[in-house]
């Protein structure tokens, strides 16, 4: 029987997302022991953590590292503690505590802050940074693919949401693909950054202004790890709503 994160993998049921990859979610515990308290599972069902193929065992750590370096580098805390629990879902999760200090991570006879936290707050905490997102556009307007490809983490996933084309993984594929079609001079597009929902995105327009494209991009450790796309071809309300919102909220 499908658990509550199968539900959550296959989009049935809504989470705050903080990473992903092919094989791995990451997203904010709905009821935090502290804050930014995440929690990282395989996309497969795994019902025990140590009945795990070594492979997928190893490569969910791997992920949580991950996911551990993106909270300590954003969310500003001293150490990221983890803990396996086993029998809250019968799916494998480690759990993620940004901490600053060992009374930080269960107080004694407790479990869980009095108060959730602003759950959107921290994912604008974790989202990349707009100095990032400006050395992107920059970039990106000067046709510098050298640079933009040194920008990438080598396992780096993209995504066209809405649309029936695969994740792209890796830089290569990414340049081979996304990269070179949003580079394609035959349609010149332009990039600029602009706050949406707190979230900094990266906006495409066309040579008149039309609003061709929107990207969500992640990083960890000064690079970037995911690229999430709306196109007008796939998503046109939804770039028609970024659109809007753009103009009302940044600047």
């Amino acid at each position: 029987m499908p658990s509550i994160f199968s539900k959550i993998v296959l989009g049935e049921i809504p989470c705050h997302k903080v990473w992903e990859d092919e094989k791995h979610l990451a997203f904010l515990d709905i009821n935090p022991w502290t804050y930014g308290h995440t929690l990282v599972i395989p996309k497969a069902e795994h019902d025990y953590l140590f009945d795990m193929p070594p492979a997928d065992y190893a490569a969910l750590h791997t992920a949580a590292q991950k996911v551990a370096q993106l909270l300590k580098d954003k969310l500003g805390c001293k150490r990221v503690c983890s803990m396996v629990v086993g029998y809250e879902v019968p799916h494998v999760h480690i759990h993620l505590l940004p901490t600053d200090q060992m009374s930080d991570f269960i107080q004694p006879g407790t479990m869980g802050m009095k108060e959730k936290p602003d759950f959107n707050g921290i994912l604008g905490k974790l989202r990349v940074a707009s100095d990032l997102l400006g050395q992107f556009a920059t970039a990106f307007n000067a046709r510098d693919i050298g640079t933009l490809k040194g920008m990438f983490a080598d396992d780096a996933t993209s995504q066209v949401v809405g649309s029936p084309f695969p994740e792209e993984h890796g830089i290569e594929e990414i340049v081979a693909k996304s990269l070179s079609h949003m580079l394609d001079e035959d349609t010149p597009l332009t990039a600029s950054v602009a706050q949406v929902d707190g979230k900094g995105v990266v906006l495409f327009r066309e040579a008149a202004g039309k609003l061709n494209a929107a990207a969500w991009v992640s990083e960890a450790g000064g690079k970037i790890t995911r690229t999430e796309y709306i196109t007008e071809w796939h998503s046109a309300e939804q770039l028609q709503l970024i659109e809007l919102k753009s103009r009302t909220q940044s600047g």
